[in-house]
């Protein structure tokens, strides 16, 4: 469902315009998808998307997943989004739960709840049902990380991946295994010191997570940020160059 434009008097905006309703009769809930409707201005046409959602949003998950056309409507809130720069946290969660989110003990996972003790920070909803998670911190001995975001949901069967060599297959592995001995090779050149943000960013290792994050976006895969996690025995409290260069890619 892309915008119709026209040159006629400057750009004219077509929305199919869809209304969830409530039929008392039935007990039940149906989306009807009108004709669509013209606006002469983005103001306007903004302004009804806007409604749309939020009338969207008030639905409880169970009213939502008795909806009809759930696809249609996810890819409806999804493209217009876009197209009228409207794109935001609220559109992303809604598109999420119409597609079901990544479902975990019985519920959809939204932004504010926690895995494995981890408290979700913001969702990219995706087109083709595989999940990504990204954080500050892969995790370690002491405290919990992306690895057990990760470890959580592939032992709830969810086709999850992360961009770490437990999760990488095929070429990627391989990929990945070398970047790695670069990395190793690379610091122990530095007088096994660890490189800073400069040198990291000529590694094999950058160069390859910049591609996963491309490929994700690329692909349609909805992603968890976990944020910026905090290891208490990590003596390192600055950026991440990795953990960046995936948000500045994922949610750009």
């Amino acid at each position: 469902m892309k915008l119709q434009t026209s040159g006629v008097l400057g750009t004219s905006y077509a929305i199919a315009k869809l209304s969830p309703k409530r039929v008392a009769s039935a007990g039940e809930m149906f989306t009807s998808i009108n004709p669509k409707t013209i606006y002469k201005s983005k103001l306007e046409a903004q302004s009804d998307f806007k409604k749309f959602v939020i009338d969207t949003e008030k639905l409880t998950d169970s009213q939502l997943g008795e909806l009809n056309h759930k696809d249609k409507i996810a890819k409806f809130v999804e493209n217009y989004a876009k197209e009228l720069n409207l794109h935001s946290e609220q559109t992303t969660e809604l598109v999420a739960r119409l597609r079901g989110g990544v479902q975990g003990a019985g519920k959809v996972w939204k932004v504010g709840d926690e895995i494995a003790g981890i408290t979700i920070s913001r969702i990219k909803a995706g087109t083709n049902g595989k999940t990504a998670i990204i954080g500050r911190a892969m995790g370690n001995a002491e405290n919990k990380g992306v690895r057990d975001v990760y470890n959580e949901l592939v032992s709830q069967g969810k086709n999850v991946e992360i961009f770490d060599k437990s999760s990488l297959k095929g070429k990627w592995y391989d990929d990945f295994d070398m970047a790695e001995k670069e990395m190793i090779e690379r610091v122990k050149k530095n007088g096994n010191q660890w490189l800073d943000n400069n040198q990291l960013m000529t590694t094999e290792m950058y160069q390859l997570n910049k591609r996963w994050a491309q490929k994700l976006v690329d692909e349609g895969y909805e992603v968890i940020d976990m944020g910026d996690i905090y290891l208490k025995n990590n003596d390192y409290r600055g950026m991440s160059l990795f953990y960046s260069i995936e948000k500045a890619t994922i949610f750009k």
